[in-house]
């Protein structure tokens, strides 16, 4: 046998090379079965005023969680079956955020109606409370890991870093805005909410000029994961920045 000859074992068979991820009709088909069902989802159940007020508040919001989820259940998906190194491109840690972020507001949603339909009881708010500071850990945990083992170093490692530490950080700063609202100072207590959605766009800025600068073109799926998370950001800053000047008026 000719040594110099390829070994058929020495790259996938065809039935198990990965194809080219590309942008498809059907993903446009999957993306609104998707938002059709968290949305779905968003309107079962009680119809309380301050349920009511949750979820109109977040239901604009799913038709963009439905293309990130999509890409972070196609990437995984991928992962599973060829092996395709997933997540590896900025967008696709976005994408997975987007999953637990959907995820866990659908469980919230459940779990106000079940203490609704309780008299909120203090155990329901236990479990509530519990749930969301365990998902806050987790995100943390994830970014973590997806932005210092994973990405190279520059602005995407670290706005995914802020990203990770925004909900515990906002956490902390829940007891001062408490002090804040008791002495009716709302509109600092705005102003602070708004520094972490405009830090993050910030940074988010400079990650696309450096890929610019840099000469890097990245995958349509990294876009599609990440587009959604700055659009919603975007829109959480711009409905402060209204509530802001409406005070000042």
């Amino acid at each position: 046998m000719n040594d110099s000859q390829p070994n058929p074992t020495d790259s996938p068979t065809p039935s198990t090379a990965a194809p080219p991820w590309r942008l498809r009709v059907h993903h446009f088909f999957i993306w609104t079965a998707l938002a059709a069902l968290l949305l779905a989802i968003s309107q079962a159940g009680s119809q309380t005023d301050e349920i009511r007020t949750y979820r109109d508040s977040q239901a604009m919001l799913l038709p963009l969680a439905a293309i990130a989820i999509g890409v972070a259940v196609e990437g995984f998906w991928r992962r599973s079956k060829y092996g395709e190194s997933f997540p590896r491109e900025p967008g696709h840690g976005f994408a997975c955020l987007a999953a637990a972020w959907t995820a866990s507001q659908s469980v919230t949603l459940l779990m106000l109606q079940s203490a609704e339909r309780s008299s909120a009881s203090p155990a329901a708010a236990l479990v509530l409370g519990l749930s969301s500071l365990g998902l806050n850990v987790l995100v943390l945990g994830f970014c973590l890991w997806f932005a210092w083992r994973r990405l190279p170093g520059g602005p995407w490692r670290w706005l995914l870093t802020l990203i990770g530490l925004g909900p515990l950080v906002m956490l902390g700063a829940s007891f001062v805005a408490f002090a804040m609202i008791r002495a009716g100072n709302m509109r600092m207590l705005m102003g602070m909410y708004a520094i972490w959605p405009l830090a993050s766009l910030a940074l988010a800025v400079l990650a696309i000029v450096g890929d610019r600068g840099a000469g890097r073109t990245r995958p349509w799926h990294h876009w599609a994961g990440f587009a959604p998370w700055f659009l919603s950001t975007s829109y959480t800053l711009a409905m402060q920045t209204v509530a802001l000047l409406m005070m000042a008026v």
